[in-house]
């Protein structure tokens, strides 16, 4: 079984070139999915919900898959993965950027291709004592009460 999301937030099934909407089953199991859930719910329910998706997508009528504007699969991705693939480039740009505005660029700034923290943040002094500072600077402290 193949699902979309398509038009305004609907769900289909694709069969062959025709999405058939299931958006009702879309519906009820949003309505039933904590509020808070991290996720799609869809995804999350499909192991319960997988044969009724495919017995109401062979009621519903077919709509061309070339007539409909595809959106992302998943409603509510639970996390994202970007590939740094322009790290040089931004370095590039970042230093050119200091360089016009008479700023010194960021010590955290390695140089391209690798980045100066790569194994661990313990391994980069620096990074440690700025977020040390910020704490310090961030946290109130308050003399200790016993009761």
């Amino acid at each position: 079984m193949r699902l979309c999301r398509y038009d305004d937030d609907r769900l289909g099934v694709v069969r062959g070139d025709k999405v058939h909407d299931v958006t009702e089953a879309q519906t009820k199991i949003r309505a039933a999915a904590p509020y808070a859930m991290k996720g799609d719910a869809v995804i999350a329910a499909l192991p319960e919900w997988r044969a009724r998706l495919e017995e109401m997508a062979a009621k519903a009528p077919g709509k061309p898959v070339s007539e409909v504007k595809l959106l992302s699969p998943v409603a509510r991705p639970s996390k994202l993965v970007a590939a740094p693939t322009n790290y040089k480039a931004h370095i590039e740009e970042m230093a050119a950027r200091a360089a016009t505005q008479n700023i010194m660029p960021s010590p955290a700034i390695g140089t391209a291709g690798r980045s100066p923290c790569s194994s661990t943040i313990a391994s980069c002094p620096g990074l440690v004592a700025r977020i040390a500072r910020f704490f310090s600077l961030a946290t109130v402290h308050r003399p200790s009460t016993r009761v």
